[in-house]
């Protein structure tokens, strides 16, 4: 321990830091500068990464650590690779300057990107609020907080200055080790910790805060991560000892804990994996110590990465060194199949590691799983030293990745000119295209990189160039609103109007960008044409309308643009506006001439647009300047049905009406608007319309009341009763005869319905044209028998019979409902009901082989197992055709059925499973006497039909039993 005192000095020194003060800060720097980067153990680059990530976890003391990072970035201007400017904070470096006096949000502009969406203001650090009491336990300033009548204890900061956001109060108390804020909000105001309090307790130190909240938490892999980065060492040994926690070795890596580290290696002796995890601290007698001590030079962590990937990556020179001298392998791939040198590759600073990875055999050109190379990683991160090594050390400038990503397409995408220039300077193809034929000169386009822009067109990419789809070039820049690459592009040949494969013009893709005046006006003054469609017909005004663009559709419509264009569907720019609720653009539209009453290929008129998207206040301009409320579209829907199915639009409804829309308008298939709404279960809306006059029984063309569709569609008690209310005809019947009943049996979860229209007068013995019966109709259901129940004990009729003399009993059985089956027969139901074929339940029940439990019910309860049909079949013969019937069949003949039994043609019951090929069947019969050698009335045998149907088993069979050939 003692012999890395200094490593542990510095790395806890920084994430311990609790000081303002100049001189305590200046010390800390030079002791970074002097152990660390003058010593050549750390880079300074990695050292400001390492400040941003202390800052996390220690916010009170930010400005502490901006002004060391201000003084080694000062000192050393250090050059980032964009991974790491990244992970920077924007607020630690904002203000700084490099070399040349360039700000650095201005060199790294494109890096910053990636922080343009984060929260990292200092207000609530700087200024007298709630959060900043917490920060220094400040509790009578808390005190006053919470005595305020704004005071709300849920409250939370969202900020991203912090580990994770947003974070209530009694976390933010954690963190800072606020005790006296922390026990006060306990106390008071009932504050229960989370999980994130106990990670967080560990930041603070607070022993009582982390005690309290160890009650209510049990410690994780989570808390030991806290607690490595707090580095506090007592802290990890109490996990590590009390709770049986192991210390994650990539976790003291990250966070530098560089104790916590050479505690693992003195409980441990997976001397391996802690070897891979001590080259991140860049030190080499610490590496020569776990070879010496047997460690496998080429061992890989569960990610595939060895000792020489860490190195390369941290660009420890010297540990490669030592590494490749015992044998290290500089070949090898990780996972994902990056080598060492593609990890080289990823830093700025890591030329001088991957230039001796190449004099040491490193594949240049080695690819990854998604084929990249090392020159795709330089050149993707901005590194241009490493970029340019690879390449004069023979790296392919063209070699594709996955999805033919070329390499130049790499720092295109992220806007690195100077990497650009120096692809293209050693032949990289300026006019490469990917896997959807996006070429280089797109992706420029579309980052508005005007500079790599006019250098690819000087150096021959074709400025017309399209992708897959048809997307030009200019099409990228406009869609992205990159006006100075429009620009530059169009004055350089870019065809203005091209279209891509469905007709997009680039005046169009330009549109669907509200803030494109400029590009547009830009377009428009270098000939676009403002009146081209796609092949769906969709003008430039029609892409504005929906956008609300209103001062865009105002210009060009200045330039000629027809405000009267339709699409192919014949949908009109007013449409699109009303579509979309842009009522600016619908106003200006209608004041410049816009047709009012517009109808698109469906007769669809524009209002009806306005009213479909529950646009009140366009639907009510439009009215006002003559919209007609009662037009209707090809299906014969007026506005008002339209309105009725909008489940948010009782206001519009309400003023169509007011405005004369007819409540009893029907659609081609005679639906009222009231049908419509009861079809969506709308009872505000249904109730509005039959107080203004809407027929409650209005049929459709089918014989469809609102009640018939309440009943089918909402199974909604409250519209439903409503309906009845105010007069629906409870036993009202469609163009088939189906009562309202019949449809609410239909649905085996209606039974609450059912009762309900039963209790108002509801027929329960009604039948349809078919003469089916309300209780037909729920039997035909499995889950039923409650519905079947609460029928019968009002009335139903158990022994109804349909038109083609089928009972109830017998509807049951043909669809297996056995519960029902054995409701019906305990009440009455006839066991040896006929219909007008004389098919018995019982017949139907020995249809299917999975009906065995019904047919020994039936039978229990004296159903006649002899009976025969009108063409004089049996049970035992139905039965017989069926396959896997077999107890089925046992069973009939164990209750006395015939097995000898004919019918009108002279089949026995051995005929029928002669000619299905049911061996087990034939066998079960001939075992009960069934006659061998049975002949029908044209004198067939049984043995005849089983070899006309090629049954040559059982032909056999029948054979050995005595059958005659």
């Amino acid at each position: 321990m003692e012999l890395y005192h200094d490593f542990i000095y510095v790395y806890d020194t920084l994430y311990k830091l609790k000081t303002f003060g100049e001189e305590e800060i200046n010390k800390i720097y030079l002791d970074i500068k002097n152990l660390l980067i003058d010593t050549k153990r750390t880079m300074p680059a990695r050292i400001l990464t390492m400040i941003s990530t202390a800052m996390t976890f220690n916010v009170k003391y930010i400005k502490s650590y901006k002004e060391i990072f201000k003084k080694i970035y000062t000192e050393y201007h250090p050059v980032f690779s964009r991974g790491e400017i990244q992970s920077i904070p924007y607020v630690l470096w904002a203000d700084l300057q490099d070399e040349n006096g360039i700000l650095l949000s201005v060199r790294y502009s494109f890096e910053f990107e990636a922080n343009k969406t984060k929260d990292y203001s200092m207000q609530f650090i700087e200024e007298n609020t709630i959060y900043r009491a917490i920060m220094y336990d400040d509790k009578f300033s808390f005190i006053k907080f919470t005595e305020t009548g704004s005071f709300n204890k849920k409250q939370v900061l969202n900020s991203d200055l912090y580990p994770s956001s947003p974070n209530s109060l009694i976390e933010l108390c954690c963190y800072h080790g606020a005790v006296n804020c922390f026990k006060l909000l306990i106390s008071k105001y009932n504050s229960t910790t989370t999980r994130k309090c106990l990670n967080y307790s560990f930041l603070g130190g607070n022993p009582d805060i982390i005690n309290e909240c160890l009650k209510y938490e049990e410690p994780d892999k989570e808390c030991m991560k806290y607690a490595t980065i707090s580095h506090n060492i007592d802290f990890v040994t109490f996990l590590m000892n009390e709770f049986e926690l192991e210390i994650d070795l990539y976790n003291c890596a990250i966070y530098h804990n560089f104790q916590a580290f050479l505690v693992y290696l003195d409980q441990s002796k997976y001397i391996n994996k802690s070897f891979i995890y001590s080259v991140c601290f860049c030190i080499p007698s610490l590496c020569e110590y776990y070879l010496s001590h047997g460690a496998f030079v080429n061992a890989k962590t569960e990610f595939g990465k060895t000792a020489l990937h860490v190195a390369a990556k941290f660009n420890c020179r010297e540990i490669a060194e030592i590494l490749i001298s015992h044998c290290a392998d500089v070949k090898i791939k990780d996972n994902n199949g990056f080598t060492v040198l593609h990890d080289a590759a990823r830093l700025n600073y890591g030329k001088e590691t991957a230039e001796y990875l190449i004099m040491n055999g490193a594949d240049i050109n080695a690819k990854s799983n998604n084929g990249w190379t090392p020159l795709h990683v330089a050149s993707k991160l901005n590194n241009y030293e490493v970029a340019e090594l690879l390449i004069l050390h023979g790296a392919n400038v063209n070699v594709n990745a996955e999805k033919r990503y070329s390499i130049l397409h790499a720092p295109v995408d992220f806007n690195s000119k100077e990497i650009s220039q120096l692809l293209i300077s050693y032949g990289a193809d300026v006019n490469a295209k990917d896997i959807d034929e996006w070429s280089v000169l797109h992706a420029t386009a579309y980052k508005d990189s005007k500079e790599i822009a006019e250098f690819l067109i000087s150096h021959s990419a074709d400025i017309n160039a399209k992708d897959k789809d048809g997307l030009s070039v200019l099409h990228a820049a406009v869609s992205n609103n990159s006006k100075e690459t429009t620009e530059f592009l169009i004055l350089h040949g870019a065809d203005v109007n091209a279209r891509s494969n469905n007709g997009l013009s680039v005046l169009r893709a330009a549109a669907t960008n509200k803030n494109s005046k400029e590009i547009i006006k830009f377009l428009i003054s270098r000939g676009a044409d403002i009146n081209i469609n796609d092949k769906d017909g969709l003008s430039v005004l029609h892409a504005l309308a929906k956008n609300n663009s209103k001062e865009i559709a105002e210009f060009l419509v200045s330039q000629g643009a027809d405000i009267n264009a339709k699409n192919n569907s014949g949908w009109s720019i007013l449409h699109a506006a009303a579509d979309n609720n842009s009522k600016e653009i619908a106003e200006f539209l209608v004041s410049h001439g816009a047709d009012v009453n517009a109808k698109d290929n469906n007769e669809m008129s524009v209002l009806y647009a306005a009213v479909c998207n529950n646009s009140k206040e366009i639907a009510e301009f439009l009215i006002s300047y003559g919209a007609d409320v009662n037009a209707k579209d090809s299906n014969g829907w007026s506005v008002l049905h339209a309105a009725a199915k909008n489940n948010n639009s009782i206001e519009i409804v309400e003023f169509l009406v007011s405005q004369g829309a007819d409540v009893n308008a029907k659609d081609i298939n005679g639906c009222s608007a009231l049908h419509a709404a009861a079809d969506n279960n709308n009872k505000e809306i249904a109730e509005f319309l039959i107080s203004h006059g809407a027929n409650v029984n209005a049929k459709s063309n089918n014989g469809f009341t609102a009640l018939h569709i309440a009943v089918c569609n909402s199974n909604s008690k409250e519209i439903i009763g409503f309906l009845i209310s105010h007069g629906a005809d409870v036993n009202a019947k469609r163009n088939d005869g189906s009562s309202v009943l019949h449809i609410a049996v239909c649905n085996s979860n209606s039974k609450e319905i059912v009762k309900f229209l039963v209790s108002h007068g509801a027929d329960v013995n009604a039948k349809d044209d078919d003469g089916s019966s309300v209780l037909h109709i729920a039997a035909c259901n499995t889950n039923s028998k409650e519905i079947v129940g609460f029928l019968v004990s009002h009335g139903a009729d158990v022994n109804a019979k349909d038109n083609f003399g089928w009972s109830v009993l017998h509807t049951a059985t043909k669809n297996s409902n056995k519960e029902i089956v054995e409701f019906l027969i305990l009440h009455g139901a006839d066991v040896n009901a006929k219909d007008d074929n004389r098919l018995s339940i019982l017949h139907i029940a020995s249809l299917k082989n999975s009906n065995q439990e019904i047919v020994e019910f039936l039978i229990s309860h004296g159903a006649d197992v002899n009976v025969r049909c009108s063409n004089g079949s049996s049970v035992l013969h139905i039965a017989a055709c069926n396959t896997n019937s077999k107890e089925i069949v046992g069973f009939l003949v164990s209750h006395g059925a015939d097995v000898n039994a004919k019918d009108n043609f002279g089949w026995s019951s051995l005929h029928a499973a002669a000619k299905f090929n049911n061996k087990e069947i034939v066998e079960c019969l001939i075992s009960h006497g069934a006659y061998v050698n049975a002949k029908d009335n044209d004198g067939y045998s049984v043995l005849h039909t089983a070899l006309k149907n090629n049954n040559k088993e059982i032909a056999e069979f029948l054979i050995s039993h005595g059958a005659e050939c």
